[in-house]
């Protein structure tokens, strides 16, 4: 009891202090906090204006909490998480109609490129699978080299006749 002022005194377990219930203590916190009570100031949550970032395992690039998923920033362990545009698959919406090129030597390697630059390669398939796919740049290549191919064969043939 506070006898200045004849008011009644709890105790904060944040703070260690004891506070009257005006402007101290939320009604809840007055009459049911216990061993819990915490005053108003303590009770308040930490405000952080600091943007947290994660750095991307794939691309390697510092990224916000909102470039990558609920599961990836909430379960997977900090320095360990893909962002979404690392996560998305070659079916999802989002690369839908973009594909790679399956040439290991090609100049795009492991680029994602819009599939109007495969037409060469598609027009010769009976079953399209974008995991198959071969650039137009490679399609190239692999003409030039057969058609030297045949033409080696043919100056062959003809010397040896």
């Amino acid at each position: 009891m506070c006898m200045k002022h004849g008011q009644d005194l709890r105790w904060c377990f944040g703070c260690k202090q004891e506070y009257p219930r005006e402007r101290h203590f939320s009604d809840w916190m007055w009459n049911h906090g216990g061993k819990a009570r915490k005053c108003n100031a303590c009770s308040q949550g930490q405000c952080d204006t600091d943007i947290k970032t994660d750095v991307c395992i794939d691309c390697k690039k510092p990224l916000p909490q909102n470039a990558y998923s609920d599961w990836q920033w909430f379960k997977v362990a900090e320095g360990k998480r893909k962002c979404r545009e690392c996560c998305t698959g070659p079916r999802s919406k989002d690369k839908v109609g973009w594909w790679k090129c399956r040439r290991k030597h090609c100049q795009s390697a492991g680029q994602l490129l819009p599939k109007e630059v495969f037409h060469m390669w598609a027009a010769k398939q009976t079953k399209i699978i974008a995991s198959n796919a071969i650039c137009d740049v490679c399609s190239m290549k692999d003409r030039e080299t057969e058609l030297k191919m045949q033409l080696d064969n043919v100056t062959h043939v003809q010397t040896h006749e």
